[in-house]
């Protein structure tokens, strides 16, 4: 097996024919493809946990669909519970009101065969 050459230049040099794109996709590439920003294959990238401080510089590079496969993608993308949470609150309100209706309720303990009551209990 040959060693990882980190050195576009030595690669260059060398008798060996490689797929520079793949490079992109190796964790331990990302001070190399830092210093040759224009070797950098996209896609591949946007799939690379050690590469989050390169995708933030370039949002308007990075593929959306393959940062989906990248296990650091919630430090590119934070997310903000709380506002998430009052902009879903419409929505809850209404499947609590859907869920808990009283003659839906009284539906399933028919289907079901139980008491109101403990149906209450198990939902609670």
């Amino acid at each position: 097996m040959l060693p990882l050459i980190y050195d576009f230049k030595k690669i260059k040099n060398k008798y060996i024919k490689l797929n520079l794109s793949c490079l992109s996709l190796i964790p331990d590439m990302v001070p190399s493809l830092e210093k040759n920003i224009d070797k950098v294959y996209w896609d591949y990238l946007s799939e690379n946990p050690n590469a989050i401080h390169i995708l933030e510089k370039n949002l308007d590079k990075v593929d959306w669909f393959c940062l989906q496969q990248n296990k650091n993608i919630m430090q590119l993308i934070p997310l903000d519970y709380e506002k998430m949470r009052e902009r879903n609150k419409l929505f809850a309100e209404e499947l609590t009101s859907k869920v808990f209706n009283p003659m839906r309720l009284m539906n399933i303990c028919e289907t079901y065969n139980c008491e109101f009551e403990d149906l209450l209990d198990n939902v609670y």
